[in-house]
C-alpha cells in the first residue's frame, strides 16, 4: 500500500480552515488506497489533531454513523457530510453550543449558516467524495468558527457552465465568486435556497460583526464585520470550495424560550 506522510514540523496551532480541507485531502487519498501517516508533531499539536478528529480519520476505515462526540468541549470534531444525513448536523451543532457555551443565547444564525453551506455541496459541487465540516468555539475572543469544504467542481466552474448554457460570456474565477455572493443570483440552485445561499451567509456575518471567507478555484472573497469586502487571487488553485463563517457570539440575541403546554406555571 502506498504511503503519504504529512509533516507538522512548522505547525503549532490548528483552526477549522486548516483541518477541514486536510480532511478532504486525506479522504480522497484513502479512497485511492493510500495509507496516511502524521509525523513531527508536538504534544499540543497531537492533542489538536485528536480533538478535531484527524487522528481518528487516518486510523479508522469505518464511516461515521453518529453525531461526533467531542474530545474537547470547545470543538465539534470532523463530520463527514453525506447526502441523507446532512440536515442533521446544523441542528445538533446549534443545540450543542447553546447548551455548553452560550446559555441563554440564540444560535439560529449558526444553524442557518451551516445549512446553507452544506446544501451547497449537494446542490452545486458534484464532488466525488463527501465534504467535511467542523466547528470550534474560542472563549478568549467569543468567536464561533465553522468551516465546510468539498473537492467538487468549484463555484467558478459551476457558474460558467450555467452561463454557457445561456450563451453568456464566461467569467474569470474572481468575477464568478463575486457574482455568486450577490443577492438573487442562482446557478441551478434547488428550490430550498435558490439565489440566497452565499448572500445569506454574508448578511448573517455582517449583522453579527463576524467574518465570511470563501475560497474556490483560483480566487477568494472575504468580509470582516461591516468593513468593505476583499477579493484575492490564490497563489495555488484550491481544488474545490471552502467556506468559513466566524460568528461574534457577543452579538447574538437572547433565546426565546417556548412555554410547554405541560408546564403549569400557576399551579
Amino acid at each position: 500500500m502506498k504511503l503519504i506522510v504529512l509533516d507538522f514540523t512548522f505547525c503549532n496551532k490548528l483552526y477549522p480552515w486548516d483541518v477541514v480541507p486536510l480532511a478532504c485531502l486525506i479522504h480522497e487519498y484513502k479512497t485511492e488506497k493510500y495509507r496516511i501517516r502524521f509525523c513531527n508533531y508536538s504534544e499540543s499539536v497531537y492533542k489538536q489533531l485528536t480533538d478535531f478528529g484527524l487522528i481518528q480519520l487516518i486510523e479508522s476505515n469505518k464511516k461515521q454513523s453518529h453525531f461526533p462526540r467531542p474530545h474537547q468541549k470547545n470543538i465539534l470534531p470532523l463530520w463527514l457530510i453525506e447526502e441523507g444525513a446532512h440536515n442533521y448536523y446544523p441542528g445538533e451543532s446549534k443545540k450543542y453550543f447553546e447548551n455548553n457555551h452560550l446559555n441563554g443565547l440564540d444560535l439560529e444564525p449558526l444553524h442557518i449558516s451551516l445549512g446553507e453551506m452544506i446544501n451547497n455541496i449537494f446542490d452545486h459541487s458534484k464532488s466525488k467524495i463527501p465534504g467535511y465540516t467542523t466547528t470550534q468555539f474560542i472563549p478568549e475572543s467569543n468567536e464561533l468558527i465553522t468551516c465546510v469544504c468539498d473537492f467538487g467542481i468549484t463555484i467558478p466552474k459551476c457558474i460558467n457552465k450555467h452561463r454557457i448554457s445561456r450563451s453568456e460570456t464566461q467569467l474569470n474565477d474572481l468575477d464568478a465568486i463575486i457574482l455568486a455572493t450577490q443577492i438573487n443570483y442562482s446557478s441551478l440552485s434547488k428550490p430550498h435556497n435558490r439565489g440566497i445561499g452565499l448572500n445569506n451567509l454574508l448578511n448573517i456575518t455582517t449583522h453579527l460583526n463576524g467574518r465570511f471567507l470563501i475560497a474556490s478555484g483560483k480566487a477568494g472573497f472575504s468580509k470582516d464585520g461591516k468593513k468593505d469586502h476583499e477579493n484575492f487571487i490564490l497563489k495555488n488553485r484550491f481544488p474545490g470550495t471552502m467556506v468559513v463563517i466566524t460568528i461574534n457570539t457577543t452579538k447574538l440575541e437572547d433565546k426565546e424560550f417556548e412555554i410547554s403546554d405541560e408546564l403549569h406555571i400557576f399551579n
